[in-house]
């Protein structure tokens, strides 16, 4: 997928909250392997922070993305809140939407125990293919923080006087991630961290990108983010 297939999900939450969307053409693997696609991500955060409200009327209020978009959203988001310029460290972000994000690229226990026949849209096989495209290099460490951020140390964030934006998790049953998400959210709830969870029965992965109607719950998911960006704004 390419930043244009999310026009539909950005439009509904420019629609809701009455925001400016920008989505972000980053460099894909295996083409472009890590930290490619992070470096983007980041160079693109740090513009919006400083030019966001000069250039669109308002300050950058809100970030997210579904799957790879979610594991590189946080990437980005904990870039920016450890980062030592307070230019960057200080920003406040009004909310994070993190769909069916890869949080931990070494594999949480349901990549292993996920088997489904046949596989719904993702697996532990395409899980591993995705993840050496990405790193490629053998020195590339899948705990690292800066690839994954389930290992990020949010304790020592938090102690050092800055705090987590609220963020919303959520993910299907029927998806391989789905601890990712666990795991992830409760990471940020013990760091202090407003973390809203929510896991859709019978969902697989990219649900919330699918026709409406496809697959029970979307409908209920999409309702809340509406009220969730209405409420941050």
């Amino acid at each position: 997928m390419d930043e244009e297939s999310q026009d539909a999900l950005l439009k509904h939450y420019t629609d809701a909250a009455n925001l400016v969307s920008i989505s972000v053409g980053y460099r894909l693997a295996p083409e472009h392997p890590y930290p490619a696609g992070p470096e983007d991500c980041y160079d693109v955060a740090e513009w919006l922070v400083e030019n966001a409200e000069k250039e669109f009327g308002a300050p950058l209020k809100f970030m997210g993305g579904e799957s790879a978009g979610g594991h590189l959203s946080a990437l980005t988001a904990l870039h920016l809140l450890s980062h030592e310029n307070p230019k960057y460290s200080d920003f406040k972000f009004k909310g994070l939407l993190l769909h069916f994000g890869v949080f931990d690229l070494s594999s949480t226990p349901t990549t292993y125990t996920f088997k489904r026949s046949p596989a719904l849209v993702i697996d532990r096989e395409s899980m591993t293919h995705s993840t050496n495209a990405f790193l490629q290099s053998p020195a590339s460490d899948p705990k690292d923080p800066k690839i994954s951020p389930l290992y990020f140390d949010f304790l020592s964030l938090t102690a050092s006087g800055n705090s987590l934006p609220p963020a919303v998790f959520t993910c299907g049953t029927e998806d391989v991630l789905l601890d990712d998400t666990i795991f992830m959210s409760a990471k940020w709830q013990m760091a202090g961290g407003e973390a809203i969870v929510k896991i859709v029965p019978g969902a697989p992965h990219g649900y919330i990108m699918c026709p409406p109607g496809l697959v029970p719950g979307t409908e209920e998911i999409l309702e809340f983010l509406e009220k969730f960006l209405k409420e941050k704004v």
